[in-house]
């Protein structure tokens, strides 16, 4: 009798983890700056990833191990010279 208990309560335990897990994968879906041609665009959600956008269409990409996505160099680098996020405008 015991062993059956402790199985429904494994099963309980993997099915709750689960939806917490779908329920994170909630994104953002990335469209493709408008006029701006081919080229690496980083994700809105998170600097270890970005979009490289060919005909229009995005690609999601990640940055290797430690790395984080340069927004200005448009490529990935070490996380103290990544400059990543809302980035200042100059008019």
């Amino acid at each position: 009798m015991l062993p059956s208990v402790i199985y429904v309560f494994v099963a309980y335990l993997l099915l709750v983890s689960g939806q917490k897990k779908e329920e994170k994968k909630e994104e953002i879906e990335f469209v493709c700056p408008e006029g701006a041609g081919n080229g690496n665009f980083a994700d809105p959600v998170t600097c270890r990833r970005f979009y490289q956008c060919v005909d229009n269409y995005p690609y999601l990409n990640r940055c290797p191990s430690g790395l984080y996505f340069d927004d200005v160099n448009k490529l990935c680098t070490f996380k103290t010279e990544a400059r990543c996020g809302p980035l200042p405008t100059t008019i």
